[in-house]
């Protein structure tokens, strides 16, 4: 382990031990190569450090550059070469008899020099000189390489715009950034077209469509023949601009075709996400020509959903025989607090107790954005506060806060006095890629050193870095997850989680249909196909894909079968369908909780009270069947 991590190490601090330095060299070799060797392996840790896409725009722009430079220093050399050339033949061939006249045959040789690039001066064959006649090809030459660009540029916007109009069923990004390249990247560089304010005319990828201008105008968006397009990814880099040009969109979207518009908004803020994606009015949009399925994306949010898509603490905690799940969260960015969320949703399972999360960050920053996050979460940060079954969230996790900078020699140290028990998992979700990764390591190598039992650590690394190969390549139990390069999907339809979800409704609309014994209302909200179905619903079914790994390992546990077994067991036996309505209904509990819902006798929708939000040995007998009858036919289903 202490390899590893010295490895890791080296790799993140050039100058540590192991590294080659000038003492490996001799000194001759230092004197004579010290300079450029420094100066070209710097440029080159610049540039690899860069992303990709600033990378390549780095790249192309250089070779753009290159070509205007020829015509620059060729059009300085005709200036000094014209300029001297005239001044020698005016001086030889006009006598000069005052200075005045002098300084007027100054300012003619200037005159004459500018007139070499308009192809309108006359030479006089055996009376120049050759600076005059090098001068005069020099002009013609930068004259006809300005005027060939501006006529191949004219031509590729003329090209461009019979393309633009051509298309159909494209991509089309606004706003082409990091996240905007990745999003395109599945796409045929032909058939993807990008709108940006800023100038692309560097931009890499020479059959990429490229529009210069603000998104949310409708003509900007009638050059990138939006109304024809088939996929339409936003991400300027402001939740603000991202929304104004999403309505832009759906304003523009005046076509009737068969295939749905797949609308793609990033929003960075989750909690505006979570308020946006509630509005149906937004994301599900009606009274148009066109049919148009939004998506919101998150990074934070996404990055969690992928990280908890298998119970990859719940197996780990069963297998070491642990009685709860102990996770350690390291850092307050917003993709520890989506990852802490999610796991709440998905933590209820069969065998284990409520989990219990620490987390080592600066506690009052911490207390602060969880409470504006989740205002139910108050009932967890404050254990003094009373413990009434229907108190939101007491019941569901105990969480813990370690007021610690995030340095790692100060967690491994509170991380080794919080008991010998071990730890079931470690998330590092504190800044960005290379500080996250670089405090894993070290605190990888402060947990072997005080002799603590090894435990899986997932470090937040959404952007590309220059470790990325060497953790995949070694063995080190550090995992990383969020990179935006797996989670900006082009088609988030095709996604996993939607996928599943999708397929968990169709299964339950054949179901009721085939049900004779239960009358179906078409109009029935949860009774719609999924294109037509309320957010609600949806976000329902995807909350039941969440939560369908951890009953399979929960069913495979009372069953005894192997815990990474697939799917349910062959027989479903009251005593397992009794644990598994039980561990469904706490994972809707929670949901709703998280959500702002609080008990009361009464349903109240506009205030968020429900009468079902109490343990379930204490719901009604209807209730209970109810969530048995959810375990029934999610025995039935079969994903694709």
């Amino acid at each position: 382990m202490n390899l590893v991590a010295h490895r890791l190490c080296t790799q993140l601090c050039p100058g540590s031990t192991g590294t080659r330095t000038r003492m490996n060299r001799p000194a001759a070799a230092i004197t004579r190569h010290r300079a450029p060797r420094t100066t070209i392996a710097k440029s080159r840790r610049v540039l690899a450090r860069l992303p990709a896409s600033r990378r390549e725009r780095c790249m192309s722009t250089n070779k753009s550059g290159s070509r205007q430079h020829v015509l620059a220093i060729a059009a300085a050399a005709v200036l000094i070469a014209g300029f001297t050339g005239h001044l020698a033949k005016n001086f030889s061939t006009i006598p000069v008899a005052s200075t005045a006249q002098g300084v007027k045959i100054v300012a003619d040789s200037l005159l004459q020099t500018l007139q070499l690039f308009t192809l309108s001066s006359r030479g006089e064959p055996g009376r120049d000189n050759w600076l005059l006649v090098l001068a005069r090809l020099g002009g013609a030459f930068v004259a006809f390489g300005a005027v060939g660009r501006v006529l191949l540029a004219f031509l590729a916007k003329s090209r461009e715009k019979v393309r633009l109009a051509s298309l159909r069923g494209h991509t089309v990004i606004c706003g082409y950034g990091d996240r905007g390249r990745l999003f395109g990247s599945s796409a045929p560089a032909s058939s993807c077209v990008a709108i940006d304010v800023a100038d692309m005319s560097d931009a890499s990828g020479a059959k990429l469509l490229r529009v210069q201008g603000n998104a949310a105008d409708p003509d900007v968006l009638r050059s990138a023949s939006i109304a024809q397009a088939d996929t339409v990814v936003i991400g300027t880099g402001s939740d603000e601009r991202n929304l104004a040009i999403a309505r832009a969109v759906l304003v523009a979207a005046t076509v009737p075709r068969e295939t749905a518009l797949d609308l793609i908004v990033t929003l960075d803020d989750p909690a505006l996400a979570d308020s946006v994606e509630r509005e149906d009015a937004i994301v599900r949009p009606t009274g148009l020509a066109r049919r148009v399925r939004v998506n919101l994306f998150n990074p934070a949010r996404a990055a969690a959903v992928a990280l908890l898509g298998s119970p990859l603490w719940g197996r780990r905690a069963l297998e070491l025989h642990q009685p709860r799940i102990r996770l350690a969260m390291i850092g307050i960015g917003d993709a520890a607090i989506e990852t802490a969320l999610q796991f709440l949703r998905v933590s209820p399972c069969c065998g284990l107790d409520k989990p219990r999360i620490e987390w080592f960050a600066p506690a009052a920053e911490v207390r602060s954005r969880l409470l504006a996050r989740v205002p139910n979460l108050a009932h967890l940060l404050n254990p003094e506060t009373d413990a009434a079954p229907e108190t939101p969230l007491r019941w569901a996790a105990d969480l813990v806060l370690h007021d610690v900078a995030t340095e790692s020699a100060l967690i491994a140290a509170r991380l080794q006095g919080e008991g010998a028990d071990a730890w079931t998992g470690i998330v590092v979700a504190a800044a960005s890629s290379v500080a996250n990764i670089r405090l894993a390591i070290q605190l990888l190598r402060d947990m072997e050193r005080l002799a603590l039992p090894p435990c899986p650590i997932h470090v937040h690394a959404p952007a590309a870095t220059s470790l990325d190969s060497l953790l995949a390549r070694e063995d080190n139990g550090i995992h990383a997850f969020g990179k935006l390069a797996e989670l900006c999907q082009p088609k988030p339809s095709d996604a996993p989680r939607e996928r599943l979800a999708r397929q968990l409704h169709e299964a339950y609309l054949r179901r009721r249909r085939a049900d004779t014994s239960r009358p179906v209302d078409a109009g029935q909200g949860a009774l719609r196909e999924w294109d037509e179905l309320a957010e609600t619903y949806r976000r329902s079914n995807r909350r039941a894909a969440d939560h369908l790994p951890v009953k399979w390992l929960s069913a495979n546990f009372l069953s005894g079968r192997a815990l990474d077994a697939p799917g349910f067991p062959e027989t479903l036996t009251p005593e397992l369908l009794e644990a598994l309505a039980a561990i469904e209904h706490d994972a809707w509990r929670i949901d709703r909780e998280l959500d702002g819902w609080r008990y009361a006798p009464q349903r109240d929708n506009a205030r968020m009270r429900h009468p079902d939000l109490i343990p379930y040995a204490a719901l009604s007998h209807a209730t209970q069947e109810y969530d048995r009858e959810q375990i029934r036919e999610l025995w039935a289903f079969k994903p694709e």
